[in-house]
């Protein structure tokens, strides 16, 4: 764009001395003298133009041939601050990489989804190996350069987890975001190890999620009785009562929302103890939950609740509840 600037400064200076010259006008030789100067100007800047144009093109043509043809080279560039960065855009398989080294290091792997624990898998060898290949657009984003990294959003059930045996340590991989425009997966080294620290990884794809539900597909819970019969609610309902200030019956209930509430209550203690209910104005919020096999409700106070008589003991509840169901962070 510039050298076409360039051009057309040129041609209309062109112009002007072809009216001169049909004008018969003289033009002072101070005038004459500054308008070839400006003419030697502008070819000059054009010159530079395309030469540093040139020499860009060519140190960044060497730096592509570098990577690909010298081992030595990436290694190198990866620990200089700006080579390194640049190096980022080009390589485009940071995460991959160690991802690869991971898998392919494994002693073994099992997935465990977070929703229903009781199942578990152990992967064998080639299944392992599935999950390596579909890391194959996996970037790893790095926590401390500023990146945009996502608020944790209410995962997918089974909110799938995978545990990795390695020789000296363990990795977890956790999920925080599975959405039509990719995920985000966080890499945790258990036990805490001087050689591994933990960082997210973002998939353009959701890839591994989905060779997860096709390694382990798990069903939602059939059983009416108990609390996982919760994550598979139609609808929710709030109610409020005694000592209630948010407007909490105001707010949309949808099946996210609905499985995060669900996940906070599945986190909560059963006791032995049997509850006599009162009636429902008694209680801070009252959960209404909407299933194919009737309506469940469960009675939240300050750490505890009641849910099919039973009581569940879990610290500041009623808080985490309403905090959930208004879409605030709970720390």
């Amino acid at each position: 764009m510039i050298d076409n600037l360039l051009n057309r400064e040129e041609q209309n200076l062109d112009m002007f001395f072809e009216k001169l010259d049909k004008m018969d006008t003289p033009v002072p030789d101070e005038l004459e003298g500054r308008i070839r100067e400006r003419i030697t100007g502008i070819k000059a800047r054009r010159n530079l133009f395309i030469k540093t144009t040139a020499a860009i093109a060519a140190l960044l043509l060497i730096f592509i041939i570098s990577l690909q043809v010298f081992p030595g080279f990436k290694a190198y560039a990866e620990g200089l601050p700006i080579l390194g960065e640049a190096l980022k855009w080009f390589k485009g398989d940071i995460g991959k990489e160690e991802l690869n080294s991971i898998f392919k290091n494994a002693e073994g792997a099992v997935v465990r989804p977070k929703d229903m624990p009781v199942q578990t898998k152990a992967l064998a060898k080639d299944e392992i190996e599935m999950l390596s290949n579909a890391c194959s657009d996996a970037l790893k984003v790095p926590y401390d350069v500023g990146y945009n990294v996502p608020s944790p959003e209410v995962i997918p059930f089974p909110n799938y987890i995978i545990d990795i045996k390695l020789k000296d340590a363990e990795i977890s991989i956790q999920w925080d975001s599975v959405s039509s425009s990719g995920s985000y997966f966080q890499v945790i080294p258990l036990p805490e190890n001087a050689n591994m620290k933990k960082y997210l990884v973002f998939q353009k794809s959701n890839k591994l999620w989905d060779t997860l539900k096709t390694l382990m597909p798990v069903e939602y819970p059939s059983s009416t009785d108990e609390m996982d019969a919760l994550l598979k609610t139609a609808s929710m309902k709030v109610i409020e009562g005694k000592g209630s200030q948010a407007s909490l019956a105001e707010v949309p209930s949808g099946p996210n929302k609905i499985l995060q509430i669900a996940r906070l209550l599945k986190e909560a203690v059963p006791t032995d103890e049997k509850a006599g209910l009162k009636p429902m104005e008694e209680y801070p919020i009252v959960l209404e939950f909407l299933s194919d096999s009737g309506v469940k409700r469960v009675y939240i106070m300050e750490n505890e609740f009641i849910y099919e008589g039973k009581v569940y003991k879990s610290d500041v509840i009623r808080l985490r509840i309403t905090r959930a169901i208004l879409d605030q962070p709970y720390d």
